[in-house]
């Protein structure tokens, strides 16, 4: 219905040819259903992306703490791996070997206990598993056959140093431990035995302890089998724990990484866990943490949004019922011209207010940022690393709401503030727009063509603004490792309209999309990988239309877009072409 459709509707219900006051409640509702509408899903949409923000954060702590565990794994066996292979690469060590002479042998090794934390006694095996001799001895181990072992299958399967499963050794004193198990050969590459370091498990506990965290998190690890090596709630030393029956158990020792809700293995209640796998070893690393504690940030974040949205809904329905209030004023005029004044009075006033109540959002939200600086910079010490990250995340979200309203602001100014259209050369507007992005195009080495372009009739500051957001695009969603290439060039004329294009060679997007990016807050995009608020395409399309002109893209995934302008054209003029003297 356009704006002469909606004045006879109000002149109808209010100038009493339709007196019945049923009618008048409809438009009542109406209006407030308009009025409070846009505000409310502007909130619901925010509490949507903080939710999802916040919920990513949570996951991505989760991730970060198990790749960091699954570092810290490897990076451990990796030096037991080097160190045996160190020691077996000796020449007199495998000299002794070679002669059968184990218990020298064995005594060049004897300080490798004492140096090396992790070590708890070595010992060397022939190749058919038999202990010849320990460093510190153990009583009845040596002559024993342990072909049986998991370490003697998996190193002689390929005589390449192998990590075995824990295991509850025979000697006294009986308790688990890991083998690492390296082949000794020859400088011929002759297979003369096998060098065994013997690990605790109480070493994987400390390594696990190393990467917990302060917020009540646990980490925990699993051998190939799926059977718990450490882990805070079972003792170093108590029977072997098998929970492979778990999902994500399951998942990390099949190499798989991510990150699931729900109960964990040996801990009752919902947890957050992240599992990542240990490459080259088999096992898997789980960080866990109960559920409740995971998500307290993101419930605290939701209570503020939604305080922030019903602020928003008060002021929203507040003015609905000024609005409402002074439509029924409309009553008590005594002319048809009267109605009419009045009628287009208001309508002006429902017109700004989304304008007046982002403008007026403003404050707010500088005195936030003002006051989160001045937490910053003078209490950072009482605040703590955990204060600090989220002080963080509250002035980047501040600073997203103040860009997100700027663009609101943005947007009603193009129909309550535009000027009347004059002559306006393009060239001009696009050298200055060019100028604005310098700093952009140098950090990207972007190469930014532009074409001899007509002199339109419009709004300047306008087409500053429409052609400042579609140049900024072109060089944000460009492809990853690549310089971006945006050509503006006069592609068509008819009649008294030109089509300008603005060709870029960035990632595009699918043309299915097309006509859904001009809607306000669609993105195509997550925001984590191309900043922006959604609107800056909306903003575009608003300033087109309100040139009676049209703005149509074209585009392909990974191969660029094109968005194509139509303005109407200046009409010839003597002297300069853009009208100015």
């Amino acid at each position: 219905m356009g704006k002469e459709g909606v004045i006879a509707r109000l002149r109808a219900a209010y100038g009493g040819r339709v007196s019945s006051a049923r009618t008048r409640r409809a438009m009542h509702a109406a209006l407030a259903v308009a009025i409070v509408a846009p505000p409310l899903a502007l909130a619901v949409l925010a509490y949507a992306r903080v939710r999802a923000d916040a919920t990513e954060m949570v996951l991505a702590r989760r991730r970060a703490v198990a790749q960091m565990g699954a570092a810290a794994v490897r990076e451990r066996l990796d030096h037991l791996t080097t160190l045996g292979r160190s020691l077996a690469g000796r020449v007199r060590f495998r000299s002794l070997i070679a002669e059968g002479r184990w218990r020298e042998a064995v005594a060049i090794l004897e300080g490798v206990p004492r140096e090396f934390r992790d070590v708890e006694r070595v010992f060397l095996a022939d190749r058919a598993g038999v202990e010849r001799a320990d460093a510190p001895p153990l009583p009845g181990a040596v002559g024993k056959s342990f072909a049986h072992r998991d370490w003697y299958r998996g190193v002689t399967a390929t005589w390449r140093p192998y990590v075995s499963e824990p295991y509850r050794r025979t000697a006294a004193p009986p308790r688990y431990v890991i083998a690492v198990a390296i082949p000794i050969e020859s400088a011929a590459g002759a297979r003369l035995g096998i060098l065994v370091l013997q690990v605790k498990l109480d070493s994987f506990r400390r390594w696990s302890r190393e990467v917990m965290l302060e917020d009540a998190g646990f980490v925990y690890f699993v051998d190939r089998r799926g059977r718990v090596i450490a882990h805070p709630d079972v003792p170093a030393q108590a029977p072997i724990v098998d929970v492979s029956y778990a999902a994500l158990v399951r998942r990390v020792i099949a190499g798989e990484r991510g990150v699931l809700v729900g109960d964990d293995p040996l801990r009752p209640g919902a947890h957050v866990s992240a599992f990542e796998p240990v490459a080259d070893y088999g096992w898997g690393v789980v960080a866990s943490q109960a559920t409740p504690l995971a998500f307290a940030t993101r419930q605290r974040a939701l209570r503020s949004v939604l305080v922030m949205g019903g602020l928003v809904l008060l002021i929203a329905a507040i003015a609905a019922y000024a609005a409402i209030a002074a439509l029924d004023t409309l009553r008590l005029a005594t002319t048809r011209q009267a109605e009419l004044v009045r009628t287009r009075t208001e309508l002006e006033q429902m017109k700004l207010f989304n304008f007046v109540a982002s403008h007026d959002l403003q404050e707010p939200l500088h005195k936030l940022t003002l006051f989160a600086d001045v937490l910053a910079r003078e209490h950072a010490d009482a605040l703590g690393t955990e204060g600090r990250a989220r002080l963080a995340i509250l002035v980047d979200a501040a600073a997203r709401m103040r860009a997100l309203v700027e663009q609101m602001l943005q947007l009603a100014r193009v129909a309550t503030r535009g000027r009347e259209p004059v002559p306006v050369a393009l060239d001009d507007v696009l050298a200055s727009v060019r100028a604005e992005h310098a700093p952009t195009i140098a950090a990207t080495g972007a190469e930014v063509e532009l074409a001899p372009l007509p002199t339109v009739l419009a709004d300047r500051a306008q087409m500053e603004t429409l052609f400042r957001n579609l140049l900024g695009n072109a060089l944000k969603f460009r492809r990853p490792g690549e310089s971006p290439h945006v050509r503006v060039a006069c592609v068509g004329r008819n009649g008294d309209r030109c089509e300008v294009a603005v060709e870029d060679h960035g990632i595009g997007f699918d043309e299915r999309h097309a006509t859904r990016i001009f809607e306000p807050f669609r993105r195509l995009h997550p925001r984590h990988a191309y900043e922006g608020s959604g609107l800056g395409l909306a903003i575009c399309h608003r300033i087109v239309q309100r040139h009676k002109g049209s703005l149509r893209a074209r585009s392909m995934p990974g191969e660029g877009s094109t968005f194509v302008v139509t303005l109407p054209t200046a009409p010839p003029r003597e002297g300069r072409s853009d009208g100015r003297a």
